[in-house]
């Protein structure tokens, strides 16, 4: 297999680790005892390591409400990282 833009072919030994943010390329190839060669294959990976956040604007931290009191609920949610 090769990972990205590496001109060194590597052998399928144990997992392969990925760790870069962002995408990844992964070619790679089966070859049997025989001989036998599929056709080369290439797929994207795409890793993001940034997690997703919420931040609630209401209601309010520390505020009072009775129970069962009907309340107005507002957040906001970010995803930085996701650009895929």
């Amino acid at each position: 297999y090769v990972l990205d833009d590496s001109q060194t072919i590597q052998n399928y030994t144990e997992p392969i680790s990925i760790s870069k943010e962002g995408i990844s390329k992964l070619k790679f190839q089966a070859i049997d005892k025989a001989g036998n060669e599929e056709d080369p294959k290439e797929i994207e990976i795409k890793l993001d390591k940034i997690k997703p956040s919420i931040s609630a604007n209401t209601p309010l931290d520390n505020g009072v409400y009775i129970l069962n009191q009907n309340i107005q609920v507002d957040y906001s949610c970010f995803d930085d990282g996701s650009g895929f």
